[in-house]
């Protein structure tokens, strides 16, 4: 009997959901800097990861601007960049545990954007190396990230972090953090 494998139907299925409980996405905008504000947006993301993880990095786009600060020596910059947007994103999918029935999450707020992706760190990785972006590259989802490379989503090389990294320092943000 053939079966399909679990990337598979992750990746192919129009509703993944069927198969893993927590294989969908909470894309939320707050107009304040905690989720104590009255009001917010809020998206359930759900298809295909890779649907799913394009329509974060369409929604996250909206993120990626350049704000004018007039008593700034720099006054127009970049509030996040569009590439460290993108790698973050494709982490959460590429590296999530599937097995873990809670959705990715992404929360903006005025000052930051948080992102959750269920799982902890492999034990394979050194937590003080991963922080600074200097962690030997392991892949949780070996397949995911290949699919993802090809897509042009992802390098598959452990490149996400040091480029998030390098890509925040470049453009003058404030360094990201990770919590594990």
């Amino acid at each position: 009997t053939l079966k399909p494998k679990n990337f598979t139907l992750l990746l192919f299925s129009k509703d993944p959901l069927k198969y893993f409980s927590g294989s969908y996405t909470v894309f939320s905008m707050y107009r304040g800097k905690d989720r104590s504000e009255p009001t917010a947006e809020r998206h359930e993301i759900t298809g295909s990861i890779v649907k799913q993880a394009k329509k974060c990095i369409e929604l996250l786009n909206a993120e990626s601007y350049t704000f004018f600060d007039k008593t700034n020596s720099h006054p127009n910059q970049l509030k996040y960049p569009t590439r460290a947007l993108q790698e973050a994103v494709i982490n959460c999918f590429a590296h999530r545990d599937y097995e873990i029935d809670q959705p990715i999450r992404i929360t903006i707020f005025t000052d930051r954007i948080e992102m959750y992706s269920p799982g902890s760190l492999p034990r394979a990785i050194d937590k003080d190396k991963f922080l600074h972006g200097k962690a030997t590259p392991y892949w949780r989802n070996q397949t995911l990230a290949y699919f993802f490379n090809k897509l042009q989503l992802a390098q598959a090389e452990g490149q996400g972090i040091p480029t998030i990294i390098r890509t925040m320092r470049e453009e003058g943000c404030p360094a990201p953090v990770f919590e594990i």
